[in-house]
């Protein structure tokens, strides 16, 4: 018992936070090929206010917000509504982009924006994440060899992390208006019989997103205060 304690302390978070930045890299968005000219001579065209949709998270097996996701991006699309950047939000449905996508199926960015035209919007939020989760034992965990401690005593921890990353892009001609990122973790300690890694999993993921929305909003307000000072 001495032993299975002394090995059980030193255990920890294997979560590898570089390693998942180099997975999210390799999801990034897939833009119309154009030589370094063409994207340069790209110039804004957005009239404010605009409409505005985001896509869904295809990336996931189930490729649908989360209720908590929903409520964050409402609130979020509520106060652009309110400071005048948009006119219109919305969260465009998965069915949407399954059934009516009509460019190449390896085309998913082609086909988010041919989904994003079907709600006229004029430019489309585009946000992928990644996750992650370790569990590991510690000194109470001795006590599972009760049988009646995988229940009752709280030996085992668990952690998540989410990363999540946004491009705000014009829907018609690619024009990238900006860029954000945020981060959420989730931890827990519980008897082993109601460690909820998933659960983890999805708070890690609100509060990644509860950060990006921080992000995304304090630029909105930079945009909106420097349209209202450069008006006569």
């Amino acid at each position: 018992m001495a032993a299975v304690a002394v090995a059980v302390a030193g255990c920890s978070s294997t979560i590898d936070r570089g390693r998942m930045q180099r997975d999210l890299a390799q999801k990034d968005v897939q833009f119309t090929s154009r030589s370094v000219q063409e994207i340069e001579a790209l110039r804004p065209q957005l009239e404010i206010p605009f409409r505005l949709a985001v896509a869904p998270p295809i990336w996931r097996d189930d490729a649908a917000w989360t209720r908590e996701e929903r409520e964050e991006l409402e609130a979020f699309g509520k106060e652009l509504r309110e400071i005048g950047l948009v006119s219109e939000f919305v969260l465009i449905p998965s069915v949407t982009y399954e059934i009516g996508g009509g460019s190449a199926k390896g085309d998913w960015f082609g086909r988010l924006r041919e989904a994003a035209a079907r709600h006229h919007a004029d430019a489309v939020l585009v946000v992928r994440d990644i996750d992650d989760t370790s569990q590991w034992a510690n000194v109470l965990s001795v006590l599972d060899l009760t049988i009646v401690g995988c229940w009752f005593v709280p030996g085992h921890s668990a952690e998540a992390l989410s990363i999540m990353q946004a491009l705000l892009i014009d829907n018609r001609n690619e024009y990238l208006y900006a860029s954000a990122e945020g981060e959420g973790t989730a931890k827990d300690t519980q008897p082993f019989a109601y460690l909820d890694g998933d659960a983890l999993r999805k708070e890690a993921r609100t509060a990644a997103l509860r950060d990006l929305r921080a992000d995304l909003s304090g630029k909105a307000r930079d945009v909106m205060q420097a349209r209202a000072s450069a008006a006569p």
